[in-house]
């Protein structure tokens, strides 16, 4: 692949076995990609990405897996793991969240609902 190619991400097409854990770094900020601007792709997605990912993941997790992915106030809530998981069967928690001077960032942990490391717990600083 050259340094500059666009992949469409594909993200679990050809993988087989199942996980402890899957990290995703998904787009933040909800916005339609500039074509052949690859920051934009790195930033942007319409919603589409998380949504297929929250849909796949939990097929590749072993019984107790984690998912855990991060995201950042300032974008909106759009593309937080957050406002969607319970929509896909998974219970959220906030495993840290620390305020900068553009807004809360968090890591969350993400697992099936029903099991007992999975909540939907909320930070308030």
């Amino acid at each position: 692949i050259h340094p500059n190619q666009h992949v469409e991400p594909a993200l679990f097409d050809g993988l087989n076995g199942s996980f402890d854990l899957i990290v995703f770094n998904h787009p933040f900020f909800s916005g339609k990609v500039i074509e052949g601007n690859t920051i934009s792709r790195a930033l942007l997605d319409e919603g589409d990405l998380i949504r297929r990912f929250l849909h796949e993941a939990p097929k590749y997790l072993k019984p107790e897996g984690k998912i855990i992915m991060a995201f950042s106030e300032i974008a909106g809530k759009d593309n937080d793991p957050k406002a969607h998981a319970k929509k896909y069967g998974l219970g959220i928690e906030v495993m840290a969240a620390y305020r900068t001077l553009s807004g809360l960032k968090y890591i969350y942990r993400l697992a099936p609902a029903g099991d007992e490391n999975s909540s939907d717990s909320e930070y308030n600083p």
